[in-house]
């Protein structure tokens, strides 16, 4: 079972590896359209990431936005409670 691919003869196992690596450059391609859409978010670069990492500033930044999130839950939970409580 050989086949014949650019003049050469090879087996049928080998002839689908190379069929299947001559389709590989085009398995990536996408439309034009979707490349534009997301936004690029400027890479920081390596000397900003180890400050960043050293000082601890993701934790503090986390932290801080986590505390900004649970006062705006607990202020929306209190003032549904209040309106409960006025029935």
């Amino acid at each position: 079972m050989n086949e014949v691919i650019g003049g050469y003869r090879v087996g049928g196992a080998l002839a689908a590896i190379l069929i299947g690596c001559a389709g590989l450059p085009f398995s990536g391609c996408r439309p034009a359209s979707d490349a534009g859409d997301k936004e690029t978010v400027p890479a920081k670069s390596s000397a900003e990431l180890l400050v960043d990492g050293i000082t601890g500033k993701y934790a503090v930044d986390a932290g801080q936005r986590a505390k900004a999130d649970i006062d705006a839950i607990s202020k929306q939970q209190n003032a549904r409670l209040e309106e409960v409580l006025e029935e």
